[in-house]
């Protein structure tokens, strides 16, 4: 047991510091196969390139742990969990993309072709989600979002048959922009709130097409194999990005199978049961050596994203299911709740059902984000990257 005056976090940082300083110090050796010969080397301490990064990542961790501390009681405490929540579901983005990955920008079509494209949708989602969020648009509001969705549907089947170019950004933007129009009667308020998810889309607009920018990108590193992710940040960027892809589509799965539309519950039912009875050894597999042989000549699909696209729709069938059982557990008397008070059949969902369904289901979603990280060594058994 700890003395009351020790906060366990400072133990954890004491313990952290004295396994750090042992890299320093202790010498454990250096021991490695190069073509088929063990090379043992005793009484050296490890490599400059493994000690520094972690000495540094300890460093900002206590550094940013001190910040936190000093900012608790000068923040708002509910904004900064939204900007904190924020950020960190962005990290994986930008340290793969932007910090690994080293992109080597060409401002000359960034200035001329990028920030004008970003502020188009920006200033036109402005004109679109506006009126959108007016309380009295009633049901012309969600004819021109389904008229939008038709458009930026569109768009992709004509890209799939080549009839008339466009970026990929301007299709992905477009229906993004679709699918916040369907959303913005449930923002229906205020002007207060109607600018706020407004702004939302800005900055949502920004952030994707920064990244969008950055993954078009020519790297500046001088690569020695097929990719510049190692054994262990290839590991951390296929869980992560897999968990991140999968959780909202899982969670639409299981509202899906629950709901009370025959066509969305048999859909998603037989998606669910088919891809839970498929191995995942199989998906993979097939994403990366079956699915390039039926894109359309001129068309490829990177093998990480290929990877990446597979495990995350296995993964978020079986999420799927986790959640359902959590929204099985969410009490009668909290939908009519919801509905004598007025909410939508969204703000009942969103705000009533789903928090509840998610608390209750955390302990198997633990389960499976562990799994998703075990799972990952299939990658290199399917003979893949």
């Amino acid at each position: 047991m700890l003395p009351d005056d020790v906060p366990t976090v400072w133990f954890s940082f004491g313990c952290l510091a004295v396994l750090v300083l042992s890299l320093w110090t202790v010498p454990y050796g250096h021991y490695a196969f190069t073509d088929g010969e063990l090379i043992a080397e005793s009484g050296r301490t490890v490599a400059m390139s493994t000690k520094l990064p972690f000495t540094v990542m300890l460093l900002l961790l206590i550094g940013a742990f001190m910040l936190a501390e000093v900012a608790r009681g000068l923040v708002h405490i509910p904004k900064a969990k939204i900007v904190l929540s924020s950020l960190w579901l962005l990290s994986p983005f930008v340290l793969n993309w932007i910090v690994l990955r080293d992109p080597d920008f060409d401002y000359g079509r960034v200035f001329s072709t990028d920030i004008p494209i970003g502020l188009l949708f920006i200033g036109f989602g402005f004109l679109v989600l506006y009126p959108l969020t007016n309380p009295s648009i009633g049901e012309k509001g969600r004819l021109v979002a389904i008229a939008l969705l038709m458009f930026a549907a569109f768009n992709w089947i004509a890209a799939f048959f080549g009839l008339y170019p466009m970026l990929q950004k301007v299709r992905i933007s477009f229906l993004l922009l679709a699918l916040a129009a369907l959303l913005a009667p449930n923002f229906a308020a205020d002007n207060r709130t109607r600018l706020r998810f407004i702004s939302f889309w800005a900055g949502f607009i920004i952030v994707l097409h920064w990244l969008i920018t950055a993954i078009n990108s020519p790297s500046t590193l001088d690569l020695q194999g097929p990719t510049y992710l190692g054994g262990f940040s290839l590991t951390l960027f296929v869980a992560v990005l897999t968990l991140l892809l999968s959780f909202p589509l899982g969670v639409l799965l299981a509202l899906g199978r629950t709901s009370s539309m025959p066509i969305a519950r048999v859909l998603c039912t037989v998606y669910i049961e088919s891809v839970r009875g498929v191995p995942l050894i199989t998906i993979l597999f097939f994403f990366s050596n079956i699915l390039p042989l039926f894109l359309p000549a001129g068309m490829e699909i990177a093998e990480l994203a290929a990877i990446v696209t597979g495990y995350t729709l296995f993964s978020a069938a079986y999420l799927a299911e986790n959640v359902r059982g959590g929204l099985q557990s969410v009490m009668r008397g909290q939908y009519e709740a919801a509905d004598a008070i007025g909410l939508t059949t969204s703000q009942r969902t969103g705000f009533i059902v789903i928090p509840q369904a998610l608390r209750v289901s955390i302990p198997p979603l633990v389960g499976q984000a562990i799994g998703v990280f075990k799972e990952t060594s299939l990658v290199a058994i399917g003979g893949s990257l």
